[in-house]
C-alpha cells in the first residue's frame, strides 16, 4: 500500500504578482486618462466649443508673425500655381506648333509625290536642282487631251511653298504650305538611271506659335512614271 505525500505550495512570487498587478493597474489607469481626455475633447468638438473659441481667435485678429507666415505659404502656393500655368501653355504652344507643321509638310509633300509620280521628264534648264536648298522643280506633263502642260514648285521671298501651273509658262495655283509655316530649305536631286528618272525631295519647315518654334525635315523619292524607256 503506497502512501502519499503532499506538500504545501509556497507563495514565495507573491510580491511579485502584487507588483505585477500594480503595473497593471497603472498601465490601464494611463490608458484610461487618455481616453478621458480624447472624449472630452470630442464632446467639447460636438457640442460646438472648439468652434466658438475659434471663431472669437478669429475676430480677435492675428498676430504680425502669424500674418507673415501666412503671407510667405500663399506666396509659395501662388508661385506653384504660376508655373504650373505656365508649364501647360507652353506644352499647349509646343502641340500647335507641332500640329502645324506636320500638317503642312504632309500636305505638301503629298502633292509634290503625285504632280512628279504623273510627269514625264524634269526641265533642268528651269528647275534649281542639288545642291541649293533653295530648289525649284519643273515638271513636264501631258494633260487630258495629250497637250504639253507645265508643273512648278517653287519657294516665294515669303519662304512659302507654292504650286504653279500651266501650258507654257506655269502661274501661281496656290500655297502649300499653312500660314505661320514657313520653308526653311528645299532640296531637289534629280537621280537617272538610263531607263527612269526620279526625283528625292528634302523639306525642312519651321512652324511658330507664340514665340514657340519647331523644326523638321520631309524626305521622300519619286520614280517619274512617264520616265520609263523599254530597254
Amino acid at each position: 500500500m503506497h502512501t502519499f505525500k503532499f506538500k504545501k505550495i509556497s507563495f514565495r512570487n507573491k510580491t511579485s504578482l502584487e507588483n505585477g498587478k500594480i503595473r497593471s493597474v497603472g498601465f490601464f489607469s494611463q490608458n484610461f486618462s487618455f481616453l478621458t481626455k480624447w472624449k472630452t475633447f470630442w464632446h467639447d468638438f460636438c457640442s460646438g466649443k472648439i468652434r466658438r473659441d475659434f471663431a472669437l481667435r478669429a475676430k480677435s485678429g492675428f498676430t504680425l508673425v502669424e500674418m507673415i507666415i501666412y503671407l510667405f505659404i500663399m506666396t509659395i502656393i501662388s508661385i506653384a500655381i504660376m508655373q504650373s500655368i505656365v508649364i501647360v501653355l507652353k506644352s499647349n504652344r509646343v502641340s500647335f506648333a507641332d500640329a502645324n507643321l506636320r500638317n503642312s509638310g504632309y500636305s505638301a509633300m503629298e502633292t509634290m509625290v503625285q504632280q512628279i509620280r504623273a510627269s514625264k521628264s524634269v526641265d533642268t534648264t528651269n528647275s534649281i536642282l542639288y545642291p541649293s536648298s533653295a530648289g525649284a522643280l519643273q515638271l513636264n506633263q501631258l494633260d487630258a487631251i495629250g497637250n504639253s502642260y507645265v508643273v512648278k514648285f517653287a519657294t516665294s521671298s515669303g519662304q512659302t511653298l507654292g504650286l504653279y501651273e500651266g501650258s507654257t509658262t506655269p502661274s501661281l495655283v496656290g500655297p502649300l504650305t499653312l500660314s505661320g509655316t514657313k520653308v526653311i530649305g528645299l532640296i531637289f536631286n534629280l537621280i537617272n538611271t538610263g531607263n527612269s528618272e526620279a526625283v528625292r525631295i528634302q523639306l525642312n519647315l519651321s512652324a511658330t506659335v507664340n514665340g514657340v518654334s519647331e523644326n523638321e525635315w520631309f524626305y521622300d523619292t519619286i520614280i517619274l512614271r512617264g520616265s520609263y524607256v523599254s530597254s
